[in-house]
C-alpha cells in the first residue's frame, strides 16, 4: 500500500500528559500552530467545544470557547483536552487523522460523544479516520473496515464480515467471545 502523493496525515496521541501546573493556556498551545483566533475559534466550534449550548446565544457560545481559551490546558477534563488535541490536529487541515484509542481515561458518556465527534468530523470534512482500538463494541459501531493485527494481519474488511468466531480467536486466544456492553446504565 503506498500512501497518495502530498497526503497531510495528523495524529492524536492516546495519552497526551501534561502538569497542571504549567502556565500554558490553551490558546497558548493552539496558537503554536501559527492560526488566526478565528480559525482556532472554527475548529473549536467543529469538535463541539461550546456546542453543549447550542440552543444559547452567539454571545454565550464565544464566551464557553474563551473560557476553555483561557484556561490552563493541564487545567482542562479529559474530554475537553481530547477536543483540544482533536482541535490541534485539525488546524493542519489534514487528508487523514490517525487516532490510537482515542477515548483512553476518558469516562464511558465521554467516549460515545468522543466517537459521534469522530463520525462528524469523517462526515462534514471528508476525512479518513485510521483507529487504533480493541474495543469491538466501537469497531462494530463505526468502523467501515477493519484491519486486524496480531503479530501477523488476521483479517481485514467490513466488520460484520470478517470478524468472526475464527478471527477473534486468532486475535485473543482460545474462545474469544463479543459481548456488547449497555453505556446507559
Amino acid at each position: 500500500m503506498e500512501w497518495a502523493k502530498d497526503l497531510k496525515i495528523s495524529y492524536v496521541p492516546q495519552k497526551f500528559s501534561i502538569d497542571r501546573e504549567l502556565p500554558l493556556s490553551t490558546e497558548e498551545f493552539l496558537k503554536f500552530k501559527k492560526k488566526s483566533h478565528s480559525e482556532i475559534i472554527d475548529v473549536l466550534k467543529s469538535v463541539g467545544i461550546g456546542s453543549e449550548h447550542a440552543n444559547d446565544s452567539d454571545h454565550h457560545l464565544r464566551h464557553i470557547k474563551e473560557h476553555v481559551l483561557s484556561q490552563r490546558l493541564g487545567w482542562l477534563s479529559g474530554g475537553q483536552l481530547q477536543r483540544v488535541l482533536i482541535a490541534w490536529a485539525l488546524l493542519d487541515d489534514p487528508d487523514v487523522l490517525l487516532f490510537d484509542e482515542p477515548t483512553a481515561g476518558i469516562d464511558v458518556g465521554g467516549e460515545e460523544t468522543i466517537y459521534n465527534l469522530l463520525k462528524k468530523l469523517h462526515s462534514d470534512r471528508n476525512l479518513t479516520i485510521l483507529l487504533i482500538s480493541h474495543d469491538l463494541n466501537i469497531v462494530y459501531k463505526y468502523a467501515n473496515n477493519v484491519l486486524c493485527i496480531n503479530k501477523e494481519m488476521v483479517c481485514h474488511g467490513v466488520p460484520s464480515e470478517v470478524l468472526d468466531p475464527t478471527s477473534l480467536a486468532k486475535l485473543y486466544g482460545g474462545e474469544a467471545g463479543f459481548y456488547k456492553h449497555d453505556s446507559h446504565g
